[in-house]
């Protein structure tokens, strides 16, 4: 039996941005501040990076002299690495995939200096120069990122020895960056194709995204969710909470745990197999996913989802499919899951995150 091509693409209730939507402003993004710790164990909270290996949150204070590693269930402190003496920087970052080393930048070296967590550091020269604020590593092992903090803003990415280096203009963005961080859109793949910005006086985030070898485009800004003095650092964490360090108005400094739903798709989604159709896909979904599939002519069809690991979690559809739209529901704890449809012409998989 010959079978027409089929249309997947996965349905939520969160809005496109305006690329997506064709709107001229762009769209609200709700960040959630779940909860707020006082660090009264630090000088000061600048740069932050996640452990993933060892589920730890790291940030840098220079005041002290050190990395400070911390539970991120309420950020009390586990344990401390020595800085080298003398430095002066913001960006923290940890190459949880690859070497296991931490990197801070020195802004008046102007070298990159890494270190696998005893107090002996070694360097390379930072690409971005001293110009270098918030660091952050993930999307390939052996890789790390930069952001610069002054205008124009520029995002450097390099190999963890500083070569291989590209540099990806950001637009866009007024004043100082001082915390960045990348995150995986599920519809785009990793390189990296979303950050999330914020700027210390300015106090707003920006989020910007990627696809090939274009600059960044501004797709969401926002104010920050609290009253504060300075905006610092940023990263994420594998339940998709972003933790936030910033300067409150009373001098004292804070770590908060935001939800941010921008994990999921923005722009095309991609297939494999002959002249695949591609859909716009608009995910996270709170909860479950609405599936739909969208065949030209009734036949045999198979619908699946797995979890990131590869592990098949449910068979939503095994057999002949009538033609026309069928919408499959998938509930799943939070996470990152790939429909996978299989036709005799063709298979189309398609990456979509669920949240609380």
């Amino acid at each position: 039996m010959t079978m027409s091509l089929t249309l997947l693409s996965i349905l939520c209730s969160v809005p496109p941005p305006a690329e997506c939507a064709g709107a001229e402003s762009l769209p609200d993004i709700d960040i959630t501040v779940e909860d707020t710790w006082l660090i009264d164990y630090a000088a000061e909270v600048n740069g932050m990076c996640f452990d993933w290996s060892q589920q730890l949150l790291i940030f840098r204070s220079d005041l002290d002299g050190k990395l400070f590693l911390a539970d991120p269930a309420d950020c009390s402190c586990q344990d401390s690495i020595d800085l080298p003496q003398g430095v002066l920087g913001f960006g923290v970052a940890h190459d949880s995939w690859g070497t296991g080393e931490y990197y801070i930048n020195d802004q008046i070296s102007g070298q990159i200096f890494h270190s696998d967590g005893s107090d002996s550091w070694a360097s390379f020269p930072d690409p971005a120069g001293s110009a270098g604020m918030g660091m952050d590593s993930g999307w390939y092992p052996g890789y790390i990122y930069e952001i610069s903090g002054g205008e124009p803003h520029e995002l450097h990415g390099m190999k963890t020895d500083g070569t291989d280096h590209s540099v990806y203009s950001v637009p866009g963005v007024s004043g100082e960056v001082s915390g960045f961080m990348g995150n995986e859109f599920a519809t785009l793949g990793p390189q990296p194709s979303g950050i999330i910005l914020t700027t210390r006086y300015g106090r707003d985030f920006y989020f910007l995204w990627i696809y090939g070898d274009s600059d960044y485009v501004m797709y969401g800004q926002e104010p920050c969710p609290l009253a504060v003095e300075e905006s610092l650092g940023l990263t994420w964490s594998p339940d998709f909470r972003v933790y936030w360090s910033w300067l409150g108005t009373d001098g004292e400094y804070y770590i908060s745990r935001l939800m941010i739903p921008v994990f999921g798709g923005i722009g095309e989604g991609t297939g494999t197999g002959p002249g695949s159709p591609m859909g716009t896909l608009c995910n996270p979904a709170a909860g479950s996913a609405s599936i739909s599939v969208s065949m030209t002519k009734g036949g045999n069809a198979s619908l699946q989802v797995y979890d990131i690991s590869g592990r098949l979690l449910e068979e939503l559809h095994g057999g002949f499919l009538e033609e026309g739209e069928t919408v499959f529901t998938f509930s799943a704890p939070p996470g990152v899951y790939a429909a996978v449809l299989g036709t005799p012409s063709g298979s189309w998989e398609h990456r979509f995150v669920l949240t609380e």
